[in-house]
């Protein structure tokens, strides 16, 4: 996978669809490299994807990843098994969700005067700005 496309992976193939077998890797050593995550989950099964999230400036690792095994079942078997350890760090394995789109929700500061009033009705205007 190209390192620019790194930052926004998510649980979706190539067609955009859910893929099952992607699991969600919390807890890696900074230190920990693509190749060593692949090496540790294959013994788990054939694994078709490894990617270690980074950050976009620094490259430095933001400690998780996913793996995305061939077989759906083998993410089950990992999380069944219960404690694993890469390069000498406790990580927490679990199965990867699909990213949520967030509709956009636009917060109101109370402590600040409004920056525009919008009045329809001439008579509350009135009412509202006539201590201003």
């Amino acid at each position: 996978m190209d390192p620019s496309s790194q930052q926004n992976a998510t649980t979706h193939d190539a067609d955009g669809n859910h893929d099952p077998g992607k699991m969600f890797v919390g807890g890696l050593s900074w230190e920990t490299s693509t190749d060593g995550l692949r090496k540790y989950f294959c013994q788990f099964g054939e694994v078709k994807e490894c990617v270690i999230m980074r950050d976009t400036t620094t490259r430095r690792s933001r400690g998780f990843g996913f793996v995305t095994f061939s077989d759906p079942a083998h993410v089950e078997t990992v999380i069944q098994r219960g404690t694993h350890e890469v390069d000498k760090k406790k990580v927490d394995p679990k199965v990867a969700f699909p990213k949520r789109s967030h509709p956009k929700v636009r917060t109101v500061n109370f402590n600040s005067p409004p920056l525009f009033l919008f009045f329809t009705d001439k008579k509350r205007l009135k009412t509202f700005c006539q201590g201003v």
